[in-house]
């Protein structure tokens, strides 16, 4: 049996890989190595590179030479989906999970809003320890904070991937690879449990506390994060008469999630239910924050990400949807794509000279990857410069693909990325559109449009408009509210009665299914190319 002797960012290991088993499967098996894989490991994404030892004994596949360049293949780089250890093998891993407690969240990636101030000064009655944990379980991310619930007191933040991306970007695969069988429930579901852990571990460490000092924890997150942390229901989300219905994410057993995260026996664990099928409780966090409710009628909030959900308040109802357009928003589905984290291409500028545009790199390091808000700067100038056309078709000699760095590792965008874009982009127009029609009058005057999620920290509006990101208002018309869910999740956190905070608004809502609205497709296809968006 051929061994894989890996380098994962620094940290070596060894690892059994059975004939016929690829490199992705051998380290998924193992449980040490988690790389990253869009697709579960189908060859469709290109996200799992890996530089291997002997390459030229592994001729690329077609798979491979669609997915990387010629400059990447014969630098040893190979799709560990693909490759097939024949003998023992050396194996570079140069995108994985490995970092089980994420990092510190920054300032700024806090939201706008203060769920401090929003809320009453009376902590909830529990069991006298003043610790409390506020989660946001998204498909892309995990992102926690720690606070003192006495004195209503951000102690710490954290942000990490969620390692269920090994199953899939998109959380239809997610749910299909969980519903195979219990035991494969079990390990998707301990992915983000460990995740989850290790983040608690390192917040009451930085702050000078134990696990064992937390008395509360709140979840939110979209239904299938939830329904498959609480390892039930996920099989529900495959029936399309369940996505506009609640479904029940609660554990049956909270007490295994509170051991497995390390806090007291005796902690209240609160996991707030999803509004419907793809309609999450982070949607209705994020409506909490904003106080949606008792802005002006014709507010939107637009919380992208990889199932981008979308609200509407037209003065007494607040509509909700959500937008299946896929994981381009946080670079998933892109063959250079990855989430705002540091190492990703944010934002491109003009680079002064009036050629093409330079690129800025979170924490100013070399470029890893393409993080949302930079791929919609570098399509924005693509299009400007006529390099694009508003198909999503290169122009000229391009060769189907644009090189947006040679720095650290070649990053492309190509036509293939383009397309992903276009179509979440696209469901995102659709979406605003049928939930103004929904209306029946009231609101129909598109007012103030709130973006929510990481993608939004970093966005320029303007290029974001010129595409048919977002519809085109006057820009103090368009609010960048930073991470909604997270301090909807803290202020229910720091709620003393959070069911009389979060009732009301669940009275109000209506839940839209666009795959059942009779103009979604219309309004879609109209929606599909790059240009400003269509509303109706």
């Amino acid at each position: 049996m051929p061994t894989l002797n890996v380098d994962d960012l620094g940290s070596r290991h060894l690892v059994p890989c059975a004939a016929g088993t690829s490199v992705r499967d051998a380290l998924l098996s193992s449980g040490q190595v988690l790389l990253r894989a869009d697709c579960n490991g189908m060859g469709s994404c290109g996200q799992c590179i890996v530089r291997i030892d002997r390459a030229a004994e592994y001729a690329p596949t077609p798979v491979e030479c669609a997915r990387l360049s010629p400059g990447q293949l014969d630098a040893g780089l190979r799709l560990a989906c693909q490759v097939k250890p024949r003998t023992d093998l050396c194996v570079e891993t140069l995108r994985s999970f490995s970092d089980a407690s994420g990092r510190r969240l920054e300032a700024g990636e806090y939201s706008v809003c203060s769920p401090a101030e929003s809320c009453s000064s009376t902590p909830r009655e529990g069991n006298g320890r003043a610790l409390g944990i506020a989660v946001d379980l998204g498909s892309t991310q995990i992102k926690l904070s720690l606070w003192n619930r006495e004195s209503s007191l951000r102690l710490s933040g954290r942000s990490m991937r969620n390692p269920q991306g090994v199953q899939g970007a998109d959380v239809l695969s997610r749910i299909a690879a969980a519903s195979a069988s219990q035991a494969a429930a079990d390990r998707i579901s301990a992915l983000a449990r460990t995740a989850i852990a290790g983040a608690v571990q390192a917040m009451t460490a930085e702050a000078g506390y134990r696990p064992a000092d937390v008395g509360e924890i709140v979840v939110v997150g979209n239904t299938a994060m939830l329904a498959l942390l609480a390892k039930k229901n996920q099989r529900l989300l495959l029936q399309p008469e369940y996505w506009s219905r609640p479904i029940d994410c609660i554990p049956e057993a909270p007490e295994a999630l509170l051991a497995c995260w390390g806090v007291a026996p005796d902690a209240r664990l609160r996991v707030v239910p999803p509004l419907a099928g793809f309609v999450g409780s982070d949607l209705l966090a994020g409506v909490l924050a904003l106080d949606l409710a008792k802005r002006p009628a014709g507010t939107f909030l637009i919380d992208f990400g990889t199932n981008s959900e979308i609200a509407f308040w037209d003065g007494t109802t607040l509509w909700v949807t959500s937008a299946a357009g896929g994981p381009a928003f946080e670079g998933g589905g892109i063959g250079c794509g990855m989430s705002a984290e540091p190492g990703a291409i944010y934002r491109a500028v003009p680079a002064g000279n009036g050629l093409g545009f330079s690129c800025a790199v979170i924490r100013g390091s070399s470029p890893l990857g393409i993080c949302g808000s930079g791929l919609i700067d570098i399509i924005a100038f693509l299009r400007n410069d006529g390099i694009l056309n508003r198909l999503g078709k290169f122009e000229g000699s391009h060769d189907n693909m644009f090189v947006v760095s040679r720095d650290t590792a070649e990053l492309t965008v190509t036509e293939r990325d383009l397309d992903q874009f276009m179509r979440a982009k696209a469901a995102i127009g659709a979406g605003i559109s049928c939930l103004m029609q929904r209306c029946d009058g009231r609101g129909a005057s598109l007012g103030e449009v709130c973006i929510s999620g990481a993608f939004g920290r970093w966005l320029d509006v303007q290029n974001a408009q010129a595409l048919g990101v977002l519809p085109a208002l006057a820009r103090e018309r368009v609010a960048l509210c930073g991470n909604t869910a997270l301090a909807g999740c803290e202020r229910i956190l720091l709620s003393p009665d959070a069911d009389a905070v979060l009732e009301p608004l669940r009275r109000v809502c209506r839940v839209l299914n666009l795959a059942e609205d009779p103009d979604f497709e219309r309004f879609y296809v109209e929606n599909l190319y790059l240009q400003p968006m269509r509303l109706h």
